[in-house]
């Protein structure tokens, strides 16, 4: 693999289209020429591409279209396996009784007696699939449920009061207001922030170029913005203190690899993290009610990005911000240093083989030193205008972020992941590589750990400091360790219940340190729904252990939707 700067990038020329010829498709005609395959690297060219390698514009605007469709779900993530005769074991599966929190909904635990419904804590957020044209393809979903003397892990549609499957905030409330009407199209992707504070509000954009928000049962109500015409995003990040989405886009129009950034504002006042008012692009808990397109960086060579990630030297924390007013010097002095001041973005293309790298630090600590050394006039009026705070990056291209190296790689990069000051690929041919980005202008690889097959999905754990790597050709989740600077497979879930997974999700649910608390991971199946399994530690209040020991797994149950699942995102929701 070859690393090299943006001075010495090959300039791309125009692409003369050619016509598709009838019948044709973006997926291979068998999974032997598969180049998704994660048990080789057939070498196969990707059907996006023409036979000189470089992106014929009439399948990129006819893919485009496509975007959130099973279509564009078989060319992103590749074929499942081929062999879904292969034995795998099958995980047990507790029995499990219900009871009543006093809401009239059948809540289900596997583990305790319902003796005691105190300590009321839950995961949840939101699923997405792929669905008929009337859906936009988005549920939320309650996937593990505790009290002082329960713990469920069975998956059910609703939150915290509802067992209503449909994602209302994008009907209801603030979320459809800032729509106004604006048609979603398919959903493409979905994110929440990785870092230690919360994150209560997933970032989601669909086909239609809109990106909107939408969150746990305490916090309804969001807030969106809407790409140009001809712009269709393919993937989104959210840094880890949610200051900031940053969005993958197909500009259809010139047919360019861009990355939109947003700055994003919580709902002052509803978490105790809360600031005052409204700071866009400031750490807050996530409950957006302010979005804002800044502008695009547009990539080196990059025309098809498929995946982005975010890493910031800021991990995000839930510190009380309650009456931190920003106009006052004092209070400036003691949030100043919780901040992000560096950080870049790992964008990837499979087709292309390429991974670019952006410099955030103009960003991050051009807003910074607004905040925090600035005239409190100029972030005290927000608005969506231009020239209202936050700046957008025609008004001041100070802020900009900036596209600053490529990486030509020998395999497809299939999806990528961030912490820290450290990227991660994974690969089609079953590799995943961790790179050095603390200078995101010269990065360096690591050493590469080997997968079970190629990854679709890159998750982190509750706790950051390991990745979840799902692969379709593998049907297979394994959990990467990152903590010790040598990345390493520790443990690994094949079950036969999973036919075709996509995405998986590893959960803590807690209320505190000596409260009922589970460990679970989701799994979005586009075959057969959203899974849920137990692994790991377990307790009730009071002491008792429930323990799983190695690679031990319990199987929770089974939600299936009105499509197929191939994106999932769930959070805590502070329920006491």
């Amino acid at each position: 693999m070859t690393i090299y700067g943006i001075g010495g990038a090959i300039a791309i020329g125009l692409i003369v289209a050619i016509v598709i010829m009838a019948g044709g498709s973006f997926v291979p005609d068998s999974p032997a020429d598969d180049p998704s395959d994660g048990q080789s690297q057939s070498g196969q060219q990707d059907h996006l591409l023409t036979e000189a390698g470089d992106v014929d514009p009439a399948k990129y605007n006819e893919l485009a279209q496509a975007a959130g469709t099973a279509t564009w779900v078989e060319w992103r993530y590749g074929r499942t396996s081929s062999d879904q005769d292969e034995e795998l074991p099958t995980a047990e599966e507790p029995d499990t009784a219900t009871v009543d929190y006093g809401d009239e909904i059948d809540h289900l635990y596997q583990i305790g007696n319902g003796s005691v419904l105190t300590g009321q804590q839950n995961q949840q957020g939101q699923l997405g699939f792929v669905s008929d044209a009337s859906n936009p393809g988005v549920d939320h979903v309650t996937t593990a449920e505790i009290t002082d003397s329960t713990i469920g892990f069975t998956p059910r549609p609703g939150g915290r009061y509802s067992t209503d499957s449909p994602e209302l905030d994008l009907t209801q409330r603030s979320t459809a207001d800032c729509l106004g009407g604006h048609e979603l199209g398919s959903v493409v992707a979905m994110t929440r922030s990785a870092g230690s504070g919360s994150a209560a509000h997933a970032v989601i954009a669909f086909a239609s170029g809109a990106i909107a928000t939408t969150g746990v049962s305490g916090a309804q109500g969001g807030t969106c913005t809407i790409l140009p015409d001809g712009y269709v995003p393919t993937g989104v990040a959210v840094t880890p203190g949610n200051e900031f989405a940053l969005v993958s886009v197909w500009d259809t129009n010139e047919v360019r690899g861009l990355v939109g950034v947003v700055a994003l504002a919580d709902t002052p006042g509803t978490y105790a993290a809360s600031w005052p008012a409204a700071y866009p692009g400031l750490p807050n808990p996530g409950h957006f009610g302010f979005a804002k397109l800044l502008g695009f960086v547009q990539l080196a060579e990059m025309k098809a990005p498929t995946s982005i990630a975010v890493g910031t030297d800021f991990a995000g924390e839930d510190t009380d911000r309650r009456g931190a007013d920003l106009k006052n010097t004092a209070t400036r002095e003691n949030f100043s240093s919780a901040v992000a001041s560096s950080g870049f973005a790992v964008v990837s293309s499979g087709p292309e083989r390429l991974v670019e790298w952006i410099d955030l630090t103009p960003l991050l600590s051009g807003f910074a030193t607004v905040y925090f050394q600035g005239d409190p006039a100029v972030y005290s009026s927000v608005g969506a205008d231009a020239t209202a705070w936050p700046h957008t990056f025609e008004e001041n291209g100070a802020l900009a972020p900036a596209a600053v190296a490529v990486t030509a790689t020998n395999a497809n990069p299939m999806v990528v992941a961030a912490s820290g000051d450290t990227g991660y690929v994974g690969f089609r041919d079953g590799s995943l590589m961790p790179y050095d980005a603390s200078d995101p202008s010269s990065v360096a690889e690591s050493s590469v750990v080997d997968l079970p097959g190629a990854a679709t999905c890159l998750t982190w754990t509750s706790g950051g400091d390991q990745l979840v790597v799902t692969s379709r050709a593998a049907r297979s989740v394994v959990w990467v360790d990152t903590a010790d600077g040598e990345p390493a497979v520790v443990k690994t879930l094949q079950d036969s219940r999973m036919k075709d997974p996509i995405c998986a999700q590893d959960t803590h649910t807690s209320v505190g340190e000596a409260s009922t608390a589970v460990r679970t991971v989701v799994i979005a199946d586009f075959e057969a729904g959203l899974h849920s399994y137990r692994h790991g530690d377990a307790r009730l209040t009071g002491g008792d252990q429930y323990n799983l020991e190695g690679e031990a797994f319990q199987y929770g149950g089974l939600y299936k939707p009105a499509g197929n699942p191939f994106l999932v995102s769930v959070t805590v929701d502070n329920v006491t």
